[in-house]
């Protein structure tokens, strides 16, 4: 049986970030692109398709991996004349949900749902949450499984030790400068320590 993971739950997750839809999106779309997971521009279709398929019982508990689960969700055939009756909002945050979870179970190093809760709480990050940021940080993540986990650190003002910030600052001065060569590399790291 599918197991739930210790991160935060996507699907409160999504529903407590709703207020910060535009720049979670742009998260999620940068990561989603990086990685060739599901597009989010699908995201209507997928949860359109999850909520006509619980008329089937197809459900997460019923799958021993959640990829399972999302095949079976993507061979759903959508009724038009129901998916017209049903909320945007619900079929998007549903797909949301699937989608985080799925990079979630294939990329537990990107500690995606905690990074989202993390910038859905936090009012200074919408020059951070671009695709250009999102997908270096992605990149760089699949190669270090501590990245995400201290860049969520930074933004959450949290105690570091003294390795971990000199880690994650320098990764995030180095994305930062190939993003932005314009800047120098101490306005790129004053840039880099306001985020946390």
């Amino acid at each position: 049986m599918f197991m739930p993971n210790p991160t935060p739950n996507p699907s409160i997750l999504i529903q407590e970030i709703l207020k910060n839809l535009p720049l979670i999106i742009k998260a999620i779309s940068a990561f989603v692109d990086a990685l060739k997971t599901p597009k989010v521009d699908d995201a209507e279709k997928i949860g359109a398709k999850a909520i006509q398929a619980e008329e089937d019982n197809i459900t997460p508990e019923n799958y021993d991996e959640y990829n399972d689960y999302y095949d079976a969700v993507d061979k759903t055939v959508i009724d038009e004349e129901k998916s017209k009756l049903l909320d945007e909002n619900e079929k998007l945050t549903k797909g949301m949900e699937i989608i985080v979870r799925l990079v979630d179970e294939k990329y537990p190093q990107m500690k995606l749902p905690l990074l989202l809760e993390t910038i859905s709480k936090s009012d200074s990050l919408n020059d951070f949450v671009t695709p250009e940021h999102f997908a270096a940080l992605a990149k760089e993540a699949l190669n270090d499984k501590e990245l995400m986990g201290n860049v969520v650190s930074l933004i959450r003002g949290e105690d570091m030790k003294t390795d971990d910030y000199i880690a994650v600052v320098g990764k995030l001065v180095e994305i930062e400068s190939n993003i932005h060569p314009e800047k120098s590399i101490d306005e790129c790291k004053q840039y880099v320590e306001s985020l946390g």
